[in-house]
């Protein structure tokens, strides 16, 4: 995981899935403390309950106010998660 969080050859990201209290935020912790020192930009976003029913509910704090029509939804989801300093697009 810390390599994937590492390459600078690809813009990508770790999803970190399964059961309450098995270690994922941990886990996903410790990874970005050992990728952050080597200037890997880090963005967090999880999902929780209340954000089930909204469209990328998960990704809402990286993305602000998502309105509610779909195809704009996700050309602003992309648009803001493709974002990457340093790189071209």
């Amino acid at each position: 995981m810390v390599a994937a969080l590492r390459s600078q050859t690809s813009r990508g990201g770790v999803v970190l899935a399964g059961a309450a209290g098995v270690g994922k935020t941990r886990l996903a912790r410790e990874a970005l403390q050992r990728a952050a020192p080597q200037g890997t930009e880090i963005r967090w976003a999880y999902g929780t309950a209340s954000a089930r029913s909204t469209p990328l509910g998960a990704f809402e704090g990286l993305l602000g106010d998502l309105g509610n029509d779909p195809n704009q939804i996700i050309s602003h989801a992309v648009e803001t998660l493709a974002q990457c300093p340093g790189h071209d697009r």
